[in-house]
């Protein structure tokens, strides 16, 4: 990867915050709903900035759940944890749990968070306590994403 190519690559992770924010501002309106869903949104976009970083070819998997992936590039995660932040297996074992519970979690919500349901002809499920919980499985991935944006700032700008 070119100094270039990461440039591009970090306006995904901008993205990812924006949409953050305004996950937060939702919730902070009531409006658990959208923003359980916008928190998806984000968190999805975490994860592709963080496997485009790292070089994987994620265009085939540009779907909504990701868990699949995060198992395949546990390793390489984990490699930039370790040798950047010098982080403890263990550690590290948590925070790559944390994110495919998220990934898991989030893609079960999201369809009810935007459509509701048809056939129950019911259109808000979530409370103040799912949209904290989505919020704080993007905060953990946010974290995630800017550990490995620094590594590579520091990489490409030292």
């Amino acid at each position: 990867m070119t100094k270039e190519d990461f440039e591009k690559i970090k306006e995904l992770e901008d993205k990812a915050r924006k949409i953050e924010s305004e996950a937060k501002r939702l919730k902070g309106s009531g409006e658990y709903d959208l923003s359980v869903r916008r928190s998806q949104e984000a968190f999805e976009l975490y994860l592709k900035f963080i496997f485009t970083v790292l070089d994987k070819e994620v265009r085939e998997i540009w779907g909504h759940e990701l868990s699949s992936l995060i198992d395949k590039e546990t390793e390489a995660i984990k490699k930039i944890l370790k040798e950047y932040l010098n982080f403890s297996e263990s550690y590290i074992d948590e925070i790559m749990a944390r994110i495919k519970l998220g990934s898991l979690t989030l893609n079960l919500w999201r369809n009810l968070a935007f459509y509701g349901d048809e056939k129950l002809k019911k259109y808000k499920f979530f409370k103040q306590k799912e949209a904290e919980l989505a919020l704080e499985y993007v905060s953990e991935l946010s974290t995630l994403s800017a550990w490995i944006k620094n590594y590579f700032n520091n990489k490409f700008y030292s």
